[in-house]
């Protein structure tokens, strides 16, 4: 009895400073403090002893989308999502649900809490809703300034954008944004998809729209300014590319083609009208020392395949079809009776209503349709079984009927 007492005791002293020990290393909560701002310029939180965030909704609050802004020396350590972890600690938050964002530093931190009321909703919709006498003004005139290989696009207001490209480019490199700290950098997009806005180098293949918003300008004057900072990230130098726009605040300089002087159809437009190796160079409109280059294949030619026999466009085929492809084919794409189907070793024998899709790096595309009815394939191996198999049973038959022969 005394052992299994003891034994009891040893166990509940190791749990409490099992306890104690874990709570001593885990982070202390802390209450966020709301210490200043409102619904249209946004608010600010103190964690005593940590630092501050910035938001867009109250704790416990609800929007139709939600941002925390953390300074310097504050994080977002976790997010969940309706009770479950999400790995959202990017401080966008645009899907419906309730969310606890836990964010300070490792030793103290604040929960945040707040619901997302519709899901996919933009900053638009948000700023509409809290001030319906603010007017959204799209691309406001800037002016174009550059140092040491970065392009600086300056709003009325004086907030500004910096980037190594200009607004609009097309390069091969790795593109880095920057902002003054009055802008709002929230969100954008790669080929249509939305991004996380607070990346600040972008290395993806792929065209960009990067959205800014000056938000301390409604707030001043009802008037929020929101610029579409766009460029365009390619590896692959050769393209299906007729007309190229000059960046802003940038005007065509002069252009070549295979290493020859080309006429250009005007200053801020460019005009390919055949296949061959283009050069641009861009200066600026006002600052004649700034200026960018551009240089590219245009190629308009679609790739094709070669076939045995040879397909005419709904062309029913009695026949195997066996077709091959060169190197400038770099997607290829099958359906049969439309089901998205594969040819072993370029070889088409199964009956049916073929769509091939083809498409070259340069975004070139060809199709061919035909149809193949070459009749039922019937193997050899098949035919001797079959055969093998009818011989057994006629042997049988006849063996059974004369038994019943001599019984009679």
């Amino acid at each position: 009895m005394k052992t299994k007492a003891g034994y009891r005791i040893f166990i509940l002293i190791t749990a409490v400073l099992w306890f104690l020990s874990d709570a001593g290393v885990r982070a202390e909560e802390k209450t966020a403090v709301l210490t200043g701002g409102d619904e249209d310029g946004g608010y600010t939180y103190l964690i005593p002893g940590v630092g501050n965030f910035m938001t867009n909704c109250k704790n416990g609050g609800t929007a139709a989308f939600v941002y925390v802004d953390p300074d310097e020396g504050v994080s977002i350590i976790r997010v969940f999502k309706d009770g479950a972890p999400s790995g959202e600690e990017d401080g966008i938050y645009l899907d419906k649900g309730f969310y606890e964002v836990y964010i300070g530093n490792d030793s103290d931190q604040a929960v945040f809490r707040f619901s997302v009321t519709e899901e996919g909703n933009s900053i638009i919709m948000s700023l509409s809703a809290n001030n319906a006498e603010i007017n959204i003004t799209r691309e406001p005139e800037m002016k174009l300034s550059g140092r040491d290989g970065l392009f600086r696009y300056t709003l009325p207001d004086g907030e500004w954008i910096e980037a190594n490209v200009p607004q609009g480019a097309y390069t091969r490199g790795t593109v880095q944004l920057a902002c003054s700290p009055g802008l709002t950098n929230i969100s954008g997009l790669l080929n249509g998809e939305f991004i996380a806005g607070d990346e600040k180098i972008y290395r993806q293949e792929g065209s960009y729209i990067v959205t800014f918003w000056d938000l301390e300008s409604a707030t001043a004057k009802d008037e929020a300014y929101r610029v579409d900072f766009c460029f365009r990230i390619f590896r692959d130098p050769v393209m299906n590319l007729s007309m190229v726009r000059a960046p802003k605040g940038m005007r065509i300089a002069y252009a070549k083609k295979n290493g020859d002087a080309y006429p250009t159809a005007g200053a801020t437009n460019f005009y390919a009208k055949s296949d061959g190796t283009y050069e641009l160079f861009f200066m600026g409109t006002e600052d004649t020392g700034l200026s960018y280059s551009m240089s590219f294949s245009r190629d308009t030619a679609p790739p094709a395949l070669k076939f045995d026999p040879e397909p005419g466009t709904g062309e029913v085929i009695a026949d195997n079809v066996y077709f091959s492809g060169g190197d400038d084919v770099a997607e290829l794409k099958i359906k049969r009776d439309g089901a998205e189907v594969t040819a072993l070793e370029g070889c088409i024998k199964v009956n049916g209503s073929y769509l091939i899709e083809i498409a070259d790096a340069a975004g070139n595309y060809r199709s061919y349709e035909f149809t193949v009815k070459n009749g039922i394939p019937f193997p050899v191996e098949r035919v001797i079984i079959i055969s093998a198999i009818l011989i057994i049973a006629g042997g049988v038959i006849l063996i059974y009927a004369r038994k019943n022969m001599q019984v009679l």
